[in-house]
């Protein structure tokens, strides 16, 4: 019976990875699912996300992930686009008390260098820009005059978080 039991499990755990390819989970479905609960969880760690509400996020292109092998270091390379729509922040330290996005569209690129100390480059760029408000006290400006300076700084947060991520997985 031991035996039986034995053959089963392993029958089991060599399906596996069949029927998770059965039901559609590639990184492009993991990712989108965690898109679904995003708004919910950013919202609802406004203190460490800076975000009070986000109607919806979705990836707009395919996800894209490469590995190469670069002057003897391996570098991985990821990119993925990010629509956000009825996006509200509150810029941390900031003399802006609140910033409106309507539409947004961020081009992530990720660049990671296997190393002792991870190299880690983001670039980010925000083709899709519409609709953005800050709010300095009641004086409300277009964002757009600021895009550069918000897309820099958003920029190098993100890259610092993912640093100490991965520098945090050893």
């Amino acid at each position: 019976m031991q035996y039986f039991q034995f053959s089963s499990i392993i029958l089991l755990v060599t399906l596996l990875p069949v029927a998770i390819l059965a039901y559609s989970s590639t990184m492009e479905s993991v990712i989108d699912s965690a898109l679904v609960d995003a708004p919910e969880y950013l919202v609802t760690h406004t203190e460490k996300t800076q975000v009070e509400a986000v109607e919806s996020l979705v990836r707009s292109c395919p996800f894209a992930f490469h590995e190469a092998l670069v002057n003897g270091e391996v570098v991985y390379t990821l990119r993925v686009c990010i629509n956000a729509t009825r996006m509200t922040l509150s810029p941390p330290e900031s003399f802006v008390s609140k910033m409106d996005v309507g539409k947004l569209k961020l081009d992530i690129s990720v660049q990671v260098r296997k190393a002792v100390r991870p190299e880690v480059k983001l670039e980010l760029s925000a083709p899709v820009f519409d609709s953005a408000y800050v709010y300095f006290g009641n004086l409300r400006l277009e964002a757009t005059l600021f895009k550069a300076i918000i897309v820099e700084q958003t920029r190098t947060r993100l890259e610092s978080e993912l640093r100490s991520f991965i520098y945090a997985l050893g």
